[in-house]
């Protein structure tokens, strides 16, 4: 018989496989195709992605600068107001010296959406500090992001987009359902005739009714163009029962109230979670510390913006912004003459108290904990799961040319809930932007973002030397356990989960990963077969080290801030 024919070439350098990317000099764009290794040695040629907390990571670094005597590490701001009048002090606080860019120890600056910013080895040196996630502002901080992952969430689970999601499902809710809208002089794009069954279905299924009783006879819609910023642009919309009456009345409704451009239309919670009956959001804060595996830490409380006027979901009060999204408020909501202003005096800081729970509607501590702060846990961690699988392939490149530094990601979703206690995401702030204590009558924060970068690692993880000769006989231990062992960058981003969690404060907290058996969220991702390329070996790994319930010796104090206790294996390092 003839010789069996020679396998296949690889695939040539610049080109994609069927399973994604071979091997470019710098990725661009998403790659929904890549998968990431199935097993821990497709790892093997892979760099970590952490700091520089440990000796053994960065050798003698030719790119660093003499350093005045007391300094211990170094640190780089970019040029806008907050990176200067509120980081560029913290830094300094900690003791770190301000040092031109290829020196410092950690970079603040905003995030880079150019990938060649990521590929600069003369620049990026080992164990650095970047606060940039390659492909991550694109993937969820434009206007229409997270319409975007919602559809490709429905499109993984085999939803129609356009329909009601199923009321026994779990997944694809960390937003509400969007529109998208475009009109160029009178030709107007939009799928109407879903847009009116989607909202004849609220208006008959929901249980949300009017504040003065009765049944609600029409549905709100946020109206947002699609390269917008903060409330530029943002319109509030009433669609009536009798413009849901037939596909011309609905495309009527449309023509008159949207003009040219690309537009969203988002889903209004007409029943809010309310306090003290004004409506409000929570900017939530989150910090990615590795794509692959993942680490995501939440604050663990909400930053409340409330609006100063009672809240109605009536017609007559549909296009006052002051009760619907300026929270909490401009100068025309405060010294408004109408009767529904009622200022908030004191204004709610921190949603770990009672003042916040009992003023709540539903109210009460067990509600909050045990309800509505699960489901802010849950679509963060699926929100970042939908949106790294397309950009999985730009992280996994530059490990595989040897860019060993550490890039995190401050994540500040705003977050809605409806009077079931369901956290819906509005939108994402990936601008990296720190208030501090700029508006200390609000928003008391500084002692929050001092704890964050401590926990990132730019003060190097001093509390480690009371663990890591420990810490090393454990990781190890765990390795030799696991067949074929795990490579010195898998050891390390095990070494940094521990850092971090040691590092802790100020209620900050590890959500992903996090122990199946404590977090039902975590169970549900891993146990439903749609989210199974979406949890990569590394994520499955840094789960089975949990599941060793090894840490050391600590105990939090008043301000939740992690105090390591002594273990006689003290290093110098």
């Amino acid at each position: 018989p003839p010789p069996p024919p020679p396998p296949p070439p690889p695939p040539p350098i610049g080109h994609f496989s069927d399973t994604g990317l071979a091997d470019v000099e710098i990725p661009v764009g998403e790659n929904s195709r890549y998968r990431a290794p199935q097993l821990l040695q497709g790892y093997r040629d892979f760099v970590d992605a952490t700091s520089g907390s440990d000796p053994d990571i960065v050798t003698k670094n030719s790119f660093k600068v003499k350093r005045a005597d007391n300094c211990t590490r170094t640190f780089h701001v970019g040029d806008r107001g907050d990176m200067r009048t509120v980081m560029r002090p913290i830094f300094k606080s900690m003791g770190l010296c301000e040092s031109p860019i290829e020196s410092s120890d950690i970079m603040w600056i905003r995030p880079w959406e150019k990938m060649e910013a990521f590929f600069r080895p003369k620049v990026l040196p080992p164990g650095m500090v970047v606060n940039a996630i390659g492909g991550l502002p694109q993937q969820i901080g434009r206007k229409a992001a997270l319409a975007r992952l919602q559809v490709n969430c429905f499109r993984r689970f085999g939803h129609d987009q356009f329909a009601p999601l199923p009321e026994e499902s779990p997944h694809c809710r960390f937003t509400k359902r969007s529109f998208a809208v475009q009109r160029e002089e009178d030709k107007v794009q939009m799928k109407y005739k879903q847009f009116r069954q989607y909202n004849l279905h609220l208006l008959s299924q929901r249980s949300a009714r009017a504040s003065s009783g009765g049944k609600l006879k029409h549905q709100i819609w946020i109206l947002k163009p699609q390269q917008g910023f903060n409330q530029v642009g943002i319109h509030m919309l009433s669609m009536p029962e009798e413009s849901m009456e037939s596909d011309v009345a609905v495309a009527e409704w449309i023509t008159k109230r949207i003009g040219g451009g690309k537009w969203v239309l988002q889903e209004y919670i007409m029943n809010p979670m309310t306090f003290q009956g004004h409506k409000f959001d929570l900017r939530i804060w989150s910090i990615v510390t590795s794509l692959d595996p993942l680490r995501i830490h939440l604050q663990g409380m909400g930053i409340p913006k409330v609006s100063q006027w009672q809240f109605s979901n009536e017609p007559a009060y549909v296009k006052n912004q002051c009760i619907h999204v300026l929270f909490p408020g401009t100068s025309e909501c405060y010294y408004a003459k109408d009767p529904m202003v009622k200022i908030l005096n004191p204004y709610p800081q921190d949603t770990n108290v009672p003042f916040w729970w009992n003023n709540m509607y539903p109210e009460g501590e067990r509600f909050w904990s045990k309800m509505v702060w699960p489901t802010v846990e849950h679509r963060i961690v699926e929100l970042m799961l939908m949106a790294r699988d397309s950009i999985l392939h730009i992280d996994h490149q530059l490990k595989r040319k040897g860019f060993r530094y550490k890039r995190v990601f401050f994540l500040q979703p705003d977050f809605v809930f409806d009077d079931g206690g369901n956290g819906f995401m509005v939108e994402v702030n990936t601008n990296g932007y720190m208030i501090g204590n700029l508006h200390k009558a609000f928003f008391n924060l500084h002692a929050f973002q001092v704890a964050v970068v401590k926990l990132l690692g730019a003060s190097g993880y001093p509390q480690k030397k009371k663990y890591v000769a420990a810490l090393r006989q454990q990781t190890a231990s765990f390795c030799a356990e696991l067949q074929g062992g795990c490579t010195k960058s898998i050891e390390r981003e095990i070494w940094e989960l521990v850092h971090e969690e040691m590092h802790a404060s100020r209620t900050w907290y590890r959500i992903f990963p996090a122990l199946p058996t404590t977090n039902d969220y975590v169970r549900l991702f891993l146990n439903t077969p749609q989210w199974a390329n979406s949890i990569t070996p590394l994520d499955r790994l840094m789960i089975h080290w949990l599941e060793r319930d090894w840490w050391p010796k600590h105990h939090r104090d008043e301000n939740q801030t992690v105090i390591v206790h002594t273990t006689g294996l003290e290093s110098q390092d």
